[in-house]
């Protein structure tokens, strides 16, 4: 009991002296906060850049797919803007088309020029 009583003195000075009291053990430098990844880019993610009235409003790009012409020349011009050098614009192509007011890909079979199907995976892409 004795060793007990002489613990929680122990206890009580270190309690009321705080110069006194050990620091907590923890690590030399705590871990950065995570950076959060910035938000998407807006020109880049609207919804509206596969919008067409006309088979004019539409273009065919590499990696968007079958797009607005016009949200096109907005997004080329933004700093994060990335393109490629095949993909949905490659030699198979065929001009996109505007169905019920989106645009749409098509492409010409290598093998039959006169056969033109659609090209799912370019339309309505999303990244």
């Amino acid at each position: 009991m004795k060793r007990l009583g002489v613990a929680l003195t122990s206890v009580a000075l270190l309690a009321g002296c705080p110069d006194k009291v050990p620091s907590p053990t923890a690590p030399a430098s705590a871990p950065a906060p995570r950076a959060t990844a910035s938000a998407p880019n807006p020109v880049l993610r609207d919804p509206r850049r596969f919008d067409c009235k006309t088979d004019a409003d539409c273009s065919n790009s590499c990696r968007w797919g079958a797009v607005s012409a016009s949200w096109y020349a907005r997004a080329e011009k933004e700093p994060d803007f990335r393109e490629c050098n095949d993909g949905c614009a490659n030699q198979i192509s065929a001009p996109p088309r505007c169905e019920a007011g989106a645009c749409v890909a098509y492409q010409v079979d290598p093998q039959d020029e006169s056969k033109i199907s659609q090209r799912p995976h370019c339309t309505r892409v999303e990244r």
